[in-house]
């Protein structure tokens, strides 16, 4: 069954389903304990899925559903809670989803734990988290003792993860160990805080079925723990699953592996989709002044670069990482308060580049760099191709002149968006070649065959030009074309 929040509400408490084995609620749910309350209603229950929808009703509180015993609850594996406001997930008060098997968190930000550390979960055999930024841990440690039936743990872009496993203050200082026996797989992907798996000195961990270890974009991650774990399955780290060219070289154990792969600065080496806003201080600082990082580091597997809110960049691309982003196809530059330029090139660029260029730019967004001067600081021919490029959106860059130069409009066949708006000093589209400046009777004619949106919008410096002995843009006609003039 499939069905609304409001509507769930109002009709599943008056009924029994006795044959009902999986139910989605759609709506914004914000306590667990709205739902948990009527499943006695259906006792052979297998899965819940908990989900928003854009078209589902406002969230209600708890207040309007009485609490009901769930001792008949027996059957209950799998709960999926997406895009979700609970700050707990009930463990502690409702005893059958401590005999859960799957669970599966997504975008839950206002989730602080897993559990409680009274909770014992000796079911779970998979845990599955992403996007849940309110967690600075998973659980602790006498919740990890219980899990003996793991068997894949998978965490992913929760941003604020310092450490998995957390120790409670009565096991300060204590010799402990935690053993996963039937653990195969661990996923940890996209955790910019984490430091380590446990903090705790004398902790040792015991992984006697591990084979499958993948662990990317965790750059502050110098150690497994802080004890030599056991895990004589394991031969290899991974970058990506199944990818044996992602495979990072055996140091003889976890930690030494992790180590080594921190040292080399590869923690983002099969990365294919990167975020970066104010919060990611250390990685910003690598990109920006770390040359050794941009030599081990090839970043090339990255087809998606999102930069928000980075206002100690200046270059968002710098000189020394041009090369790394041979495989770019999408970039996004939005509210940079001091960048200045986005492809910073010298001339040692063109040595290491081939004829054709290194980029497979397709789509680049700048929005509001109020310190903008250049695109690219330099002709960017030769150096990043732009045959591939089909979209392209520019607002609010008021120091910004000019987009391209003339040199590689007619490179731009596969153009399908050119939108440039709310930019006061723009000047040119395409600006001329500085050898040309002086001369007389050129033509720069480029043909946009593909060109199905131009939007010209709030730009009162634009120049325009009769003279037929100057740049020429050359409009193919087509019918789709859709082109905006608004005031200049």
């Amino acid at each position: 069954m499939e069905i609304d929040l409001k509507e769930a509400q109002k009709l599943l408490p008056k009924y029994q389903m006795q044959c009902l084995k999986e139910l989605i609620i759609l709506g914004s749910v914000k306590s667990t304990d709205l739902l948990y309350p009527f499943m006695y209603r259906m006792p052979n229950l297998e899965k819940l899925k908990l989900t928003f929808s854009r078209f589902a009703e406002e969230s209600l509180t708890s207040s309007n559903i009485e609490p009901q015993e769930l001792g008949t609850v027996l059957k209950l594996k799998q709960l999926f809670v997406c895009f979700s406001d609970i700050k707990d997930i009930g463990f502690e008060r409702y005893q059958v989803l401590q005999r859960l098997e799957l669970l599966r968190l997504k975008g839950c930000h206002k989730l602080n734990t897993l559990a409680p550390s009274s909770v014992m979960l000796t079911y779970l055999t998979c845990l599955k988290l992403k996007n849940c930024n309110g967690l600075r841990n998973l659980m602790a440690s006498s919740t990890a003792k219980s899990m003996v039936q793991l068997k894949t743990m998978k965490v992913i872009d929760c941003a604020e993860v310092e450490q998995i496993i957390r120790m409670e203050e009565s096991e300060e200082g204590k010799v402990m160990k935690i053993v996963f026996s039937k653990l195969i797989s661990i996923e940890l992907v996209g955790l910019k805080n984490l430091a380590s798996f446990c903090s705790h000195k004398e902790c040792e961990f015991e992984f006697s079925s591990l084979e499958m270890f993948i662990v990317r974009e965790c750059p502050k991650m110098e150690k497994f723990s802080e004890k030599r774990s056991i895990a004589p399955k394991l031969k290899n780290i991974f970058g990506v699953k199944g990818n044996e060219k992602s495979k990072w070289q055996w140091e003889g154990h976890l930690n030494a592996t992790i180590q080594k792969i921190f040292n080399d600065k590869v923690s983002f080496a099969y990365t294919e989709y990167m975020w970066l806003d104010k919060t990611d201080d250390f990685i910003i600082k690598q990109l920006r002044d770390d040359t050794h990082w941009g030599q081990q580091n090839k970043f090339g597997y990255l087809k998606r670069l999102s930069v928000w809110e980075c206002d100690t960049l200046k270059h968002i691309i710098p000189s020394h990482l041009l090369s790394c982003f041979h495989n770019l196809e999408k970039l996004y530059v939005i509210s940079c308060s001091n960048a200045e330029v986005i492809f910073n090139m010298n001339d040692e660029n063109k040595v290491m580049t081939k004829p054709s260029g290194i980029f497979r730019l397709k789509i680049l967004h700048l929005d509001y760099l109020p310190q903008l001067e250049h695109v690219w600081d330099k002709d960017p021919k030769g150096i990043i191709g732009l045959q591939l490029l089909k979209e392209i959106r520019v607002e609010e860059c008021e120091r910004l002149k000019s987009l391209f130069p003339a040199s590689v409009a007619k490179d731009l066949t596969r153009l399908e968006v050119l939108q440039v708006t709310k930019c006061e000093e723009l000047e040119e589209i395409f600006r001329k070649d500085e050898k040309d400046e002086e001369g007389e009777g050129t033509t720069h004619e480029s043909l946009f065959p593909r060109l199905t949106t131009f939007t010209l919008e709030e730009l009162p410096r634009l120049k325009y030009s009769n003279d037929c002995s100057k740049q020429q843009v050359i409009l193919t006609p087509l019918p789709s074309l859709i082109l905006t003039l608004l005031p200049l």
